[in-house]
């Protein structure tokens, strides 16, 4: 029979010891399987800032707030099931998590179970902290979703393809235990008090062999109030997961069960749980909350744990990497979006790492491409890697204390692996079948297919977290949410291999209302280098975005306060014709990429097209940048005729696809009327006159006032450009070039 209501009915650190012994039991078609507890965690709700309830309730998280005697399950860490039982009464989110246990019946089937999903080479599934909700994200291939599978043959080997699986291993941890079971959020909310529930827990008989001295010690893999010692087990027993101290934890009780309480003994006072931001050097304000702020902002797409993971960055500093592939000769906008919010994740307190792929680049990341990339030569890699080091050096604080920024490159520690050690020491831990059910990789194989070398990008993207890891001590990984597959392939490489849990999390594609990308014009990406694209068109690009889309941008690409934006915002709804939201979106996002001399030539270029100010005051490199934006013709003139009188076209004006319009050699250049024309800001001739006429016409934003006036050169701005306009907002341009 299974266990009563009542025994659930405690406080979490009541129940928590009670359990072990106790048998967990799950019954499909597929068969029974039973696990004698031998290692649970207790959690206390809300009031337990290592708990899962901490910030309260949500949707996600809702069973805890039920009654006990339910089944809490969670995905984690974009991987695993675990599975806590609801303790105490409704609204308390008090819960044990079950961390290990005996398989004592089905073990065969649990067999089946564990070879066929993949999990850490070590016994323990260290570092998963209890009651922690998982993201609302797809299982994972390799998850069991179903739990009957046909069970393994005597001697299959296991997950790791090392040989049998030890009795003991079978649910040794509680990501194994919900495997070997077949736990996964289908069955949270179960009610494990009830006859007929499929989950459910009973009374054990207590075997001599497990029911030894119960110990307890600190709880695995959280950060805050990880001192507690809330983690019970059998002292001995073979099946409890090893410990691994998280970031907060101490030694064990020395077998000491702490004391039945009511209230939270122990527990540290909430004033100690913030963690302190480091001294800032911007003038941007940090936030508290990053996860809260990046959420808010639309920045997050895809999550590991997002509790875990927001955790972790309000307990304490957290190294965290994005990497850059010199794929180009520079970045876009689109990598901005990961640059600043490395930056907001700097301005919290944390540590970034910005990765040149010196490695990567030489291949190309598929994901998002439904063609093969060309390979780009060696040398121009090496080029385009330093180029991309300077772009993303300018979004770092690298004197910040310890939350100082570094650059790398993963040439350093690639390049110099042999191959045979690759594969042995990367390649073993990557099932085929599970990248081939990457995204990238199936869109690649639905349009025709995919290299071996694109197909192996995921196993480098991971290998470089890894080293992170190793060599600094990386723990989350920042990407694009077409990434998503390459950053949980890191994730999994680092449990695999060293043992623990660590975070990632995706941006999403940032997008016009209609579902199209931004980043793109008809002449390529909105780039961030200024011998790319000008400063000017950089600006009029973010000046010219519609209404509807300035809510997003703000969020997504200012450092203002939530309050700034949503007050710019509505200003711009009342006063739509002022464009508020475009023009401090233009200067702030200028200045921050190009600096704030660049941002006021690129206004005073704006304002003298429109006539507000005096055309030969704007420089001409940016005169040149505007020119190419707005309608134009080109002019040749002998360099000998340039000086004095009416210019004298040697033989051609050009329209801006090249093709001749222009008067016969040795006649006058055409007249403004014609120039007017010729560059399209007015539909004919005769419309030039006439505008000429009623006194819409401007040369240089100086009145036109006869039909036949022709420019002189003196008109030339830096002895080559002439600005037409027509009424308010109608600019063409000409330029007159020797021959």
């Amino acid at each position: 029979m299974p266990i009563s209501r009542d025994f659930f009915a405690r406080h979490a650190v009541e129940v928590a010891p009670d359990l072990l012994g106790c048998v967990l039991e799950h019954e499909t078609a597929a068969g029974l399987v039973a696990v004698e507890l031998t290692e649970v965690e207790a959690y206390a709700g809300q009031a337990d800032p290592a708990s899962h309830a901490y910030r309260g309730k949500t949707a996600r998280n809702a069973v805890m707030f039920g009654p006990p005697g339910h089944a809490y399950v969670y995905f984690t860490y974009g991987m695993h099931f675990c599975v806590n039982l609801v303790c105490l009464g409704e609204d308390s989110a008090s819960a044990v998590l079950l961390r290990a246990g005996a398989v004592i019946a089905g073990e065969d089937l649990a067999r089946a179970r564990r070879t066929r999903t993949k999990t850490a080479d070590d016994p323990a599934a260290p570092g998963i902290p209890g009651a922690l909700g998982p993201p609302d994200v797809p299982t994972v291939p390799g998850v069991p979703r179903v739990p009957g599978v046909p069970s393994a043959p005597a001697g299959a080997p296991d997950a790791t393809g090392q040989g049998r699986l030890a009795s003991r291993d079978l649910a040794r941890g509680p990501a194994r235990l919900c495997q070997a079971l077949g736990i996964d959020r289908e069955l949270d909310g179960a009610d494990v008090c009830a006859a007929g529930s499929p989950l459910r827990v009973r009374t054990g008989a207590r075997n001599p062999a497990r029911s030894g001295k119960i110990v307890s010690g600190p709880r695995v893999g959280v950060s805050r109030a990880a001192e507690i010692p809330w983690r019970f087990w059998f002292e001995g027993e073979p099946t409890v997961s090893v410990y691994r101290r998280g970031p907060g934890g101490q030694g064990g009780s020395g077998g000491k069960v702490p004391p039945r309480i009511g209230g939270l003994r122990g527990v540290v006072p909430p004033g100690q749980h913030s963690y302190p931001l480091t001294a800032r050097r911007w003038h941007h304000a940090g936030v508290d909350d990053i996860i809260e702020e990046l959420s808010w902002r639309e920045l997050l797409a895809v999550t590991t744990d997002i509790d875990e993971l927001r955790q972790a960055l309000n307990s304490g500093r957290v190294t965290i990497y994005c990497g850059f592939d010199p794929t180009a000769s520079g970045l876009h906008i689109g990598n901005l979006v990961q640059l600043l919010t490395l930056r907001r994740l700097q301005l919290a307190g944390h540590r970034p790492i910005g990765l040149v792929g010196g490695a990567t680049g030489l291949i190309g990341d598929p994901s998002g491409k439904s063609a093969e990339r060309v390979l780009n030569p060696r040398e121009v890699v090496a080029q385009w890697v330093e180029r991309i080091r300077g772009e993303v050096s300018r979004f770092l604080d690298f004197d910040a204390g310890e939350s100082s920024a570094l650059i790398v490159s993963n040439l350093d520690w690639t390049e110099p692996i042999p191959v045979l050690d690759f594969l042995r020491d990367i390649g073993k831990h990557f099932s085929v079948n599970r990248m081939l059910d990457r995204e990238s990789v199936k869109a690649r194989l639905e349009a025709g297919g995919i290299s071996y070398t694109e197909f192996s990008y995921q196993l480098l993207q991971a290998m470089d977290f890894l080293e992170l890891y190793r060599r600094y001590g990386c723990t989350a990984q920042l990407g694009g949410s077409d990434q998503w597959g390459n950053l949980v392939a890191g994730v999994d490489l680092i449990r695999r291999v060293e043992g623990t849990s660590v975070h990632a999390l995706a941006t999403p594609l940032i997008t016009k209302p209609d579902g199209t990308k931004y980043g793109k014009t008809e002449g390529g990406a909105i780039w961030l280098s200024a011998d790319l694209m000008p400063p000017y068109v950089f600006y009029q690009f973010w000046l010219n975005v519609s209404d509807a889309e300035v809510p997003g941008l703000l969020r997504v690409f200012s450092f203002k306060s939530r309050e700034e934006i949503e007050a710019l915002v509505r200003e711009s709804a009342e006063r739509p014709a002022a464009r508020l939201g475009q023009r401090a979106l233009a200067e702030e996002l200028t200045t921050l990429v190009h600096g704030a001399d660049e941002t006021r030539r690129a206004i005073a270029a704006s304002q003298a097209l429109f006539g507000r100010s005096d055309l030969e005051k704007v420089d001409e490199r940016t005169l040149a940048a505007a020119v190419e934006e707005v309608p134009s013709i080109r002019v040749s003139a002998r360099a000998d005729l340039r000086g004095e009188g009416n210019l004298t076209a040697v033989g051609t004006v050009f329209r801006p696809d090249g093709t001749e319009v222009g008067a016969s050699s040795g006649s006058s250049l055409p007249t403004v009327a014609d120039l007017m024309a010729e560059t399209k800001i007015v539909p004919s001739k005769s419309a030039a006159r006439r505008a000429i006429a009623e006194g819409g016409a401007y040369l240089n934003n100086r009145k036109v006032t006869s039909e036949d006036a022709a420019p002189s050169p003196a008109d030339l701005l830096h002895g080559r450009y002439l600005i037409l306009r027509v009424g308010k907002r109608t600019i063409g341009a000409v330029e007159v070039v020797s021959q």
